[in-house]
């Protein structure tokens, strides 16, 4: 949800479907400069056409590993998958052999501790009101990486 919020996009949250939001059509290279700018990640990586259009997509922040992200592409069929990290011979293959296939599906992958930062964030508050007295504050992680 932190995602969500952070994107703006949490009025497309569906509790009964929460991994697949559906948002108005946009370009993947629009998404793309938007998730840089409102997560603060200076660098992602794409497999897609960013003029392409986007509109069903599933969000899985930090490592839900390949299994679980392609049987997410599998039962949602997405125009985009929108990860933290995964095995790159795994879902970024998947993705690629979709897109040999004509299908038009996206993946963008953020980067684990980038991914998760938001929901960290987004914790502060629902901590407050559960822990009355006890001072608490989100420490960002940020990326361990540097870009070279």
């Amino acid at each position: 949800m932190g995602v969500l919020t952070a994107m703006e996009w949490d009025k497309y949250y569906n509790a009964g479907e929460p991994q697949i939001i559906t948002v108005p059509t946009i370009r993947l290279g629009d998404i793309v400069r938007n998730v840089k700018k409102r997560l603060g990640i200076e660098k992602v990586k794409v497999i897609g056409d960013l003029s392409g259009p986007c509109q069903r997509i599933v969000i899985s922040p930090g490592s839900g590993g390949g299994r679980l992200q392609i049987g997410m592409l599998r039962r949602y069929n997405p125009d985009l998958l929108i990860c933290g990290e995964l095995n790159e011979w795994e879902t970024s293959e998947y993705v690629r052999d979709a897109r040999y296939q004509g299908q038009k599906v996206s993946l963008m992958v953020l980067g684990h501790s980038v991914s998760e930062e938001p929901g960290m964030q987004a914790l502060v508050p629902w901590l407050e009101t559960r822990l009355p007295g006890v001072k608490v504050v989100h420490v960002p992680s940020g990326d361990p990486f540097i870009l070279v």
